[in-house]
């Protein structure tokens, strides 16, 4: 007598397969440990700066907060940034523990979290660069002090420049960008 191949039982109507349910297991688990909000609001590390290895700094505690706004939080108030007035090459802004900057000549704009991660990278911005035609990769953006002025470098995961180095100062109010590239 010959054989039928044995087939499992389809899954009933309405009722999720084990494999349904553990992916949806897994997905909740990998959401939930950015904390509240699609924005990693809460207590963990976002995924922009578990990426590089990086924890969350206060960045009123760095080195760079005498040019920032700090008011007694861990964040910085809202802070227009830019390399003139009108703005040149770069306009941004600081808040929290975030920098959002436009380099306009090279047409990347930065979006980054305060951290500090292991050496050689230590505490700067982590976050990701987008260019025009809407691309986006992981980038860091690291800022010092010179004089009174930020010198940050706008740099890709591994270290490579996307922007050559650029000084940023406070402005009262956000500056208009006047690109006038070399």
């Amino acid at each position: 007598m010959k054989s039928l191949p044995v087939t499992p039982p389809a899954p009933r109507p309405g009722r999720p397969t084990r494999t349904a349910v553990l992916v949806a297991a897994l997905l909740g688990a990998l959401l939930a440990a950015c904390g509240p909000g699609v924005g990693g609001t809460g207590t963990g590390v976002s995924p922009t700066l578990a990426r590089f290895g990086a924890e969350p700094e206060p960045l009123c505690d760095a080195d760079i907060a005498a040019l920032l706004a700090c008011s007694g939080g861990p964040g910085t108030d809202a802070l227009p940034l830019a390399d003139g007035d009108p703005a040149r090459r770069v306009a941004g802004r600081a808040e929290g523990q975030r920098i959002e900057l436009q380099f306009a000549c090279e047409g990347w704009q930065f979006d980054g979290q305060w951290g500090r991660a292991a050496a050689p990278l230590g505490a700067r911005f982590y976050g990701s660069a987008t260019n025009g035609a809407g691309a986006t990769q992981p980038a860091m953006l690291s800022a010092r002090v010179d004089g009174a002025r930020l010198a940050v470098q706008l740099e890709d995961e591994l270290g490579q420049p996307l922007a050559p180095p650029l000084t940023l100062r406070a402005l009262p109010a956000p500056a208009t960008l006047v690109p006038q590239c070399p």
